[in-house]
């Protein structure tokens, strides 16, 4: 394999991007929208999505809301993406939330941040109605759709449409007219945490659209569809999902939730699709699950497969006909799932490959507007997270004897700093280096791969570290566990050791070894624990070795990108 960089348009901000991107897509889908569950999807072109930012950006900005900060909060939708990019493209800078934090954690967010105005979607409007007397510094509420409350400041997104419009057609031209700087913080995005410890980045719109230019130039999906599922309130969703398909003449189709995942890729014909490790590895269980339900269909699979892959090495590949079926059941056009925000089983994208669909690993973070290093079309290591990425340096800090230490990297992408948080922003750029708290190595050719996280790191009484993420895949392989957390436990006497936290999963195990009703805790705690000594501890050098299992009932707290929350294992 050999690295193949695209050729990519320059753009030098949003503003720039979307203009650019108006000009040769005017025609052309950009996103497929529902207006209700049982409808198809209805198509918005380019053209009338440029109208639709101007004119709310011409009515912001007349309304005094020029270099002004303005929140968007909301489900995906095409009124989020309308206020971010108006927001972004001329009225001042755009802050990003998470639509499901608690009311006091948004309070606490817009009063950091200083937001001036809330964009935000019908569904919450309860919400910030709850909230709209503990926001001082927000002068204007603006849903999403045409419903408002008189109770609180509140103006329709349709009614401001209205307004610019208008205003346009009048000749106010002081939004379309605006200079955008794109060295200058133009997006504000809080990390995940809790009140106190959540950070504010602050990006430029110079280290978006380098990001942008820089994926795109290594993995080919311009003109494609992609199914949004990630909140929009990320920095990978947002940017790679949303703001390169505008980019790159794409179309955006928004699901309608985790259960119409492969309903909403049949009807809107999706050919890629960002999302997590999770969600892909479901999918990929779920084909074999089927083909296992005749008998004998595995082997005959697995031997089509041998003889596909064989013909694949003289420059045949027969996949996408040969497992038609498997293709139609996600609406015959899916090509690539591009993966980030933890680790991926390797076996699983090979897998995948050889029924035809590609897997392309990513790696970021909010600090790096996100993305460092991403495996090529044409270069890449199911087993890496990535290469780095053109632009960005990555190097590994202080590596033991092994090669592996912290990853640090260095780019046009890396953030400004952390809103009104020197000491934080000094902690994690050192010299020009962003410090990403993850452990990993690099290996002969460059590629990047993950180990654990600086801070989930165990520490041994006899001074070894123990980095759980490296511990968790291998347990994951066994058919008997849907998920696990690996982490130190504190024994009565003082002492500790390495145990796992597991969901299992109990139909497979009343499967497996022939339990009639349900089996008890203490029967499924133990047979994971044997398979984990027989699979898991005999690979593993003795002081990392699982020396206990506690079943768990209920699947683990997640993040809206479902990462299970450590801190929170036990509940």
């Amino acid at each position: 394999m050999k690295l193949k960089l695209y050729d990519m348009d320059k753009v030098t901000d949003l503003k720039d991007m979307l203009q650019n991107s108006l000009e040769k897509y005017s025609d052309r889908t950009l996103f497929l929208v529902k207006d209700s569950h049982n409808q198809p999807y209805r198509p918005i072109t380019y053209k009338q999505y440029g109208s639709d930012v101007h004119a709310l950006g011409t009515a912001l900005v007349a309304r005094g809301y020029k270099d002004k900060r303005i929140a968007v909060l909301g489900e995906n939708c095409y009124g989020w993406t309308v206020g971010y990019m108006a927001t972004a493209t001329g009225v001042g800078i755009i802050v990003p939330i998470d639509k499901e934090l608690p009311g006091d954690e948004i309070v606490n967010m817009i009063a950091r941040a200083e937001v001036s105005a809330v964009i935000f979607s019908d569904k919450y409007l309860d919400k910030i109605k709850g909230i709209s007397d503990r926001c001082p510094t927000v002068s204007l509420f603006v849903c999403m759709g045409s419903k408002t409350d008189e109770a609180f400041n509140t103006v329709s997104l349709e009614t401001l449409i209205a307004e610019g419009n208008k205003l346009l057609a009048e000749g106010n031209m002081d939004y379309m007219n605006a200079k955008i700087d794109p060295y200058e913080m133009s997006i504000l995005l809080f990390t995940s945490g809790t009140t106190s410890d959540a950070k504010a980045v602050m990006l430029s719109q110079h280290n978006i659209v380098t990001n942008i230019m820089a994926m795109g130039s290594m993995v080919e999906v311009r003109g494609g569809t992609c199914l949004s599922i990630l909140p929009l309130h990320h920095t990978y969703e947002c940017t790679c999902g949303f703001l390169y398909s505008v980019y790159g003449g794409c179309t955006v189709a928004f699901c309608e939730g985790l259960r119409y995942v492969q309903q909403n890729m049949c009807e809107a014909k999706v050919t890629y699709v960002l999302t997590v490790p999770l969600l892909v590895e479901t999918m990929y269980n779920k084909i074999w699950a089927n083909i296992d339900k005749t008998p004998g269909l595995r082997k005959k699979v697995e031997t089509i497969i041998k003889v596909n892959n064989a013909a694949r090495k003289v420059g045949i590949d027969m996949s996408r006909k040969l497992f038609k079926q498997i293709h139609s059941a996600f609406g015959g056009e899916l090509e690539l799932f591009v993966v980030g925000a933890a680790p991926m089983n390797p076996e699983v994208s090979k897998g995948l490959y050889d029924l035809g669909i590609r897997v392309r690993q990513g790696y970021g973070l909010t600090e790096c507007a996100p993305i460092i290093a991403l495996g090529a079309d044409t270069y890449y290591k199911d087993e890496a997270v990535g290469y780095p990425m053109p632009g960005v340096q990555i190097e590994i800090f202080n590596p033991d004897e092994n090669g592996s230490g912290e990853i640090i990297a260095k780019g046009e992408n890396v953030m400004l700093g952390y809103y009104n948080n020197q000491e934080a922003t000094d902690s994690v750029i050192i010299d020009g280096w962003f410090h990403t708290g993850d452990v990993g190595y690099k290996d002969k050719d460059g590629f990047v791969y993950i180990t654990g996280r600086c801070k989930n790191m165990i520490l041994t009484k006899n001074g070894k570290n123990v980095y759980p993420e490296e511990i968790e895949p291998m347990i994951l392989e066994l058919d008997t566990v849907k998920e696990c957390v690996v982490f130190e436990e504190k024994l009565d006497d003082g002492d500790a050791r390495i145990a796992c936290m597991v969901y299992p999963d109990v139909d497979v195990i009343k499967s497996k070894y022939s339990i009639e009703g349900e089996p008890t805790k203490e029967q499924m705690e133990k047979i994971i624990f044997d398979e984990i000594k027989e699979n898991v501890n005999g690979k593993l050098v003795s002081y990392k070795a699982i020396r206990n299992v506690i079943v768990r009932e209920t699947e683990f707290v997640k993040t809206t990108t479902l990462k299970i929350k450590r801190h929170m294992i036990n509940q």
